[in-house]
């Protein structure tokens, strides 16, 4: 997984189709709705389509932290990626039940993965 300049869209759509299959693995409940790249943020969210809109605070709250510590794991532990947060760079990953606005927001940086 690169994340230098894109020199065309080949680049660009070959890079968000790499950290689609590498953060959502195929999962048919999981969607990369949104990335992109801008000066040193990449940015991303992730619908998670078999959340009730009517979920009750206590089941999103663990949502909520198993979606942490998904996306700790995958970050902290993908040396490209930690190679791309040791350079100054950030991380934003929104979670999303639907259509809906965020029910959360994970900015993760070099000082995250410890």
């Amino acid at each position: 997984m690169l994340y230098a300049k894109y020199e065309n869209d080949s680049q660009y759509k070959q890079l968000k189709n790499s950290v689609e299959e590498y953060f959502l693995e195929g999962d048919p409940n999981l969607k990369l709705s949104w990335f992109k790249i801008q000066d040193q943020t990449m940015a991303l969210t992730i619908d998670i389509l078999a959340l009730s809109p009517l979920i009750k605070k206590t089941e999103l709250d663990k949502v909520r932290k198993k979606s942490r510590d998904y996306i700790y794991q995958k970050v902290c532990h993908h040396p490209t990626l930690r190679s791309y947060l040791d350079d100054g760079n950030f991380i934003s990953v929104d979670f999303r039940n639907g259509k809906k606005p965020p029910f959360m927001n994970l900015q993760i940086n070099k000082s995250t993965c410890v």
